[in-house]
């Protein structure tokens, strides 16, 4: 897994959590590549690390996004996989994955951890495989791109390493809107559009819950609980009461749930 996390130690510390209390699949590592803007946001993450809430962790503090994922992809074994991961998502519900793993083959493009069949606006294509779990033709619509048919997330897909290295070398991308999006000019390119097909769960585990916005290369929907606020919170015990999103029957793949806090237990 590479998470990616920009002053969000609050919020990273709520989905580190809640992978650890979700993700049933055994996984080889978590890197976080984050990047804290003053003193008191590296604080934040300071507690992330020295209290972490699953193993086999990794952090590097960002210095050029691109060359960081281009490195730290560079060095995964080509044989592998990798998921993506940004920090204001949230693993909601038990997520056990062998079965989708083990069919994960060439043909497959992506895994997606987000898809939902009720999803409302995200009209799901015709399955070629329909349990026990998903399996489609990714490139099947001209209309406006749905989770169905938008190959490059980094909200909870899973990849081939080998086809993320060849498609990073190509790219110019300088955050994790810009790698999304560049890399989703790539599912033109013939050696994509070869790969037809995807998979995913029967139910979708991760959604995205837009608290705020901490990026600027884009003007994305997202609430108004500050970045500040939430690190300050985070710095005097408060934690994310992860029960609650828990709970969520989310209706998109972003979808806005608040937050509340509990104390961190001693």
């Amino acid at each position: 897994m590479l998470i990616f996390s920009k002053d969000r130690a609050c919020q990273l510390d709520s989905l580190l959590r809640s992978i650890r209390d979700h993700f049933k699949t055994a996984y080889a590592s978590i890197t976080v590549l984050y990047k804290a803007t003053g003193s008191e946001f590296e604080k934040g993450y300071d507690v992330v690390k020295r209290n972490p809430a699953i193993e086999k962790q990794s952090w590097i503090a960002e210095k050029s996004f691109q060359n960081d994922v281009r490195a730290i992809c560079g060095n995964l074994d080509t044989e592998s996989l990798v998921m993506f991961l940004v920090d204001d998502d949230i693993m909601f519900r038990p997520c056990a994955i062998d079965n989708v793993l083990n069919a994960f083959s060439d043909e497959h493009l992506f895994i997606s951890l987000r898809a939902s069949r009720t999803y409302a606006g995200d009209t799901p294509p015709e399955f070629i495989i329909h349990g026990p779990y998903l399996e489609w033709k990714w490139n099947y619509s001209k209309r406006r791109w749905v989770t169905w048919n938008y190959p490059f997330s980094v909200d909870g897909n899973i990849y081939h390493v080998k086809h993320i290295q060849k498609i990073i070398k190509k790219i110019v991308f300088e955050a994790p809107n810009s790698f999304e999006g560049r890399m989703h000019t790539h599912r033109h390119h013939w050696w994509v559009k070869r790969i037809k097909k995807a998979l995913a769960p029967i139910g979708a585990s991760v959604f995205n819950n837009p608290l705020n916005r901490v990026q600027a290369e884009s003007k994305t929907w997202h609430g108004d609980v500050s970045a500040e606020s939430l690190n300050a919170a985070f710095l005097s015990g408060m934690r994310i009461d992860n029960s609650a999103l828990y709970r969520a029957t989310p209706g998109a793949t972003h979808f806005g749930m608040g937050i509340t806090f509990v104390k961190e237990q001693e």
